[in-house]
């Protein structure tokens, strides 16, 4: 990552290597619920990006990081600025650059404080693609942290992603909800449904995972809550 000389007097400007990487991110925040537009935050500071999506009903929150080396060049004065997007407006629109050879240039703000994207790919003969997008952002959702709607000590436990995608779709036979438990001693997290006849039939299906120690913490003895399932594919079926 190298410092871009901040030339223009614009306070973010950032350069990213590939498109598609950002688009990959992204995707791991987007919402399967609905066709409602889904508006995120876009927090810019020195240390880094943050995409922030909230649910309406404040019962699911999604963020992606991204640090200053993800970039190659990366400028962004303090104090942290804060704008509403449409997450699907972003998406669509990065997706234009995914075919651009050339790195992508993030800038904030433009003349109408919008986010400006931009492209140049370099052909032969000094001829050059330049590709540019104007993406007009909204004032940003109230939004707290999720630890903050509860006063009880958090459990939480940390792994692929890849892998509670997949315990999630071994899941959706029961079409119904799933009861997630967790065990201080030994340690132990499960995934449990269960069918009651219908189409699905009878029966009852537990996935067992293997706690990593750094990444699996039980606040009590055990933790025990059941969710809807439509809950956990809305939360786990983008993940990377």
């Amino acid at each position: 990552m190298s410092t871009i000389s901040n030339t223009s007097g614009t306070p973010v400007q950032l350069q990213i290597s590939s498109a598609r990487a950002l688009v990959s991110v992204l995707q791991s925040i987007r919402s399967r619920a609905g066709t409602k537009q889904q508006i995120c935050s876009l927090l810019a500071g020195s240390d880094g990006l943050t995409f922030r999506w909230e649910e309406d009903a404040k019962g699911m929150q999604a963020a992606v990081f991204l640090r200053p080396e993800v970039f190659t060049k990366f400028f962004c004065e303090d104090p942290r600025r804060v704008v509403g997007l449409s997450l699907s407006v972003l998406m669509d629109t990065l997706a234009v650059f995914c075919s651009s050879a050339g790195e992508l240039e993030i800038r904030y703000p433009g003349k109408d404080m919008e986010l400006l994207l931009e492209a140049r790919e370099r052909l032969g003969g000094g001829a050059e693609i330049s590709s540019y997008a104007r993406i007009r952002t909204q004032e940003p959702p109230a939004m707290r942290e999720l630890g903050d709607y509860w006063e009880e000590p958090s459990s939480y436990f940390l792994g692929p992603g890849q892998l509670f995608k997949e315990v999630v779709e071994d899941l959706e036979w029961s079409g119904g909800s799933v009861r997630l438990r967790m065990q201080r001693q030994p340690p132990e997290l499960a995934f449990r449904s269960a069918a009651g006849g219908g189409a699905t039939g009878n029966g009852t299906l537990r996935v067992g995972l293997p706690v990593a120690a750094p990444g699996f913490h039980c606040a009590g003895a055990e933790a025990d809550h059941v969710y809807p399932l439509k809950r956990l594919q809305a939360a786990f079926a983008n993940l990377p």
